[in-house]
């Protein structure tokens, strides 16, 4: 009887186990960084704020290219999202950010904290 017991212990462990791995695969997530500049030799990040202004006319500066979006980007302007011919401007009113034009708005990109 304590055989049949621990018999049927055991199925019900192994079948208890088997259902509840998942056969689903799991939906992969892109190898991806979060979108930069690079502004006078430093990077700026995305905060995603889209901002009330119109830089000054002379400020405003060309991106000067796209790199991988896995990488960050090294060179002055180059940024790491699929934007061409967009334009960015560094704005320093108390404090120093960076804005790209992105879909017609102005999205603040800042330096990290380190």
């Amino acid at each position: 009887m304590r055989k049949l017991s621990i018999g049927i212990l055991m199925i019900g462990l192994f079948l208890f186990t088997g259902c509840s791995a998942s056969s689903e695969p799991l939906p992969e997530t892109p190898n991806t960084t979060q979108p930069a500049i690079v502004v006078e030799g430093e990077l700026y990040y995305t905060t995603g704020m889209e901002m009330p202004i119109e830089p000054a006319e002379e400020a405003i500066k060309k991106v000067t290219g796209v790199t991988d979006h896995r990488e960050h980007p090294a060179m002055e302007g180059e940024i790491n999202f699929p934007i061409e011919d967009t334009v960015y401007a560094k704005i320093s009113d108390g404090e120093e950010y960076v804005v790209v034009l992105i879909e017609g708005e102005w999205v603040r990109f800042e330096k990290r904290e380190e």
